[in-house]
C-alpha cells in the first residue's frame, strides 16, 4: 500500500479507535455499517467527516499526525474512498486489528490506481 493510500486507512482507523461508543454487536459490524453510509458521499474528506460524527468522534481530538498525513495526501484520497466502497468490511476489519497486525496487513494490500479513473 502507498503511503497516500495507507494515511487515509490510518485516519479511518484513528476514528474507530476513538470511538467510545457502545453496540451490543460486534464493533467491526457496526463500524462496517458506518463505512458504508459514509462512503455515500462523493469525496473523501465528506466521508470521513461523515464517519467521525456517525460515531461521535471529532476530528480535532484525533492524533495530529495522522490527521495532517491524511490532509496532506487527501489529493490522491478517492482512490482510497473508492476501495472502501468496495470492501468496506474488509476496512472495517484492518481497523479494528491490533497495531502490529494491522501494519503488516496494510503493507500487503494494493489498491489499484485505474479504479481512482474509473470513479467507482
Amino acid at each position: 500500500m502507498e503511503n497516500y493510500q495507507q494515511s487515509v486507512i490510518d485516519m479511518i482507523r484513528a476514528i474507530a479507535q476513538a470511538s467510545n461508543m457502545k453496540v451490543k454487536r460486534g464493533f467491526a459490524d457496526f463500524f462496517c455499517d458506518r463505512i458504508i453510509q459514509s462512503c455515500t458521499e462523493s469525496n473523501t474528506m465528506s466521508a470521513i467527516e461523515r464517519l467521525a460524527q456517525s460515531v461521535n468522534v471529532q476530528i480535532s481530538e484525533l492524533y495530529k499526525p495522522v490527521v495532517v498525513n491524511f490532509v496532506k495526501d487527501l489529493v490522491h484520497g478517492d482512490t482510497v474512498l473508492n476501495w472502501c466502497r468496495e470492501y468496506p468490511t474488509i476496512v472495517a476489519m484492518l481497523v479494528t486489528l491490533k497495531t502490529e497486525e494491522y501494519l503488516e496487513a496494510v503493507k500487503s494490500i494494493t489498491i489499484d490506481m485505474e479504479s481512482e479513473k474509473s470513479g467507482v
